[in-house]
């Protein structure tokens, strides 16, 4: 086996060998100056640190871990490329101990509970944020005939974070209406704190006035509700119109983690014939 050995100017050498079989093996030199790294087909093979391709194309594809239509390719760590499958239809891409990966997707439709009674709230495991609306309980109306007061009405809440109290009793002697409840917010974003004493347009409440089936317009429960009516939790008087009070409103959003208790604020006992409307609870959410 022949060779030729060509040192360098000061050390080191190279070493041309031929191959230990019969035939002819040609080197060809490039026309210009440079440092060529070839083999067999003008190509240098993975082994040696190429591709062992001839086009970009093919020499990615050498490279690539990846073989299914779909697949995703990612640094699973420092200086390591991976192959991520492709996930299953509806799926979306998600993040999990700092790597890819797919995952059911999140959310859903608006659902929507209505509490009309004392109760718990339990979260879907999707869920972190809720819309709350509470209210409470409308005042009892009052009755100038006899001089009586009705009762005030009970307060309503999503746990410690929203509550909102009962209105008070329209009064018999001197002949007024109840007071209107109040709105409280205490953990979340209030989107509205009110008293439905006061006049509140159903645009005002936000969209959530048409789950509000335990309240009643304000002629004590005989008219049925229109977009254009004002909101009145709070029972009619049966004699001179002294209505109760109504309860109070609050909406907020509110984050969630655990059961919530919810309480339902009662309808003011009447001093007449229309006792106040009780409380109620919407909770909404997306899951």
């Amino acid at each position: 086996m022949s060779s030729v050995v060509i040192s360098g100017d000061t050390s080191g050498s190279v070493t041309l060998q031929a191959p230990a079989v019969a035939g002819t093996t040609v080197l060809t030199l490039p026309a210009t100056s440079g440092t060529v790294i070839t083999g067999p087909g003008g190509v240098v093979a993975i082994t040696e640190g190429g591709t062992g391709q001839t086009t970009a194309t093919a020499a990615f594809n050498a490279l690539n871990p990846m073989t299914t239509t779909g697949d995703i390719l990612y640094e699973s760590s420092p200086t390591v490329a991976a192959r991520l499958p492709i996930g299953s239809t509806g799926q979306v891409l998600t993040v999990a101990g700092g790597l890819p990966s797919w995952a059911a997707a999140a959310g859903g439709q608006l659902q929507t509970e209505l509490f009309t009674a004392p109760g718990t709230w339990t979260k879907p495991s999707s869920v972190s944020q809720v819309r709350v609306t509470v209210i409470g309980g409308g005042g009892g109306g009052g009755n100038p005939g006899f001089g009586l007061t009705g009762g005030t009405g009970g307060t309503s809440s999503f746990g410690p974070a929203v509550s909102a109290t009962g209105g008070s009793g329209g009064t018999g002697s001197p002949a007024t209406n109840g007071s209107a409840g109040a709105g409280t917010v205490s953990t979340g974003t209030a989107l509205k704190r009110s008293n439905t004493g006061i006049a509140i347009s159903s645009t005002q409440l936000q969209g959530t006035q048409h789950f509000i089936t335990s309240g009643r317009h304000n002629t004590g429960g005989t008219t049925p509700f229109s977009t254009s009516d004002n909101w009145q939790a709070g029972g009619y008087g049966a004699i001179s119109n002294f209505n109760g009070g109504g309860g109070g409103i609050a909406i907020a959003n509110v984050p969630v983690s655990n059961p919530v208790a919810i309480t339902v604020g009662a309808g003011g006992p009447a001093a007449g014939s229309v006792g106040g409307v009780g409380g109620a609870v919407i909770v909404e959410y997306v899951g």
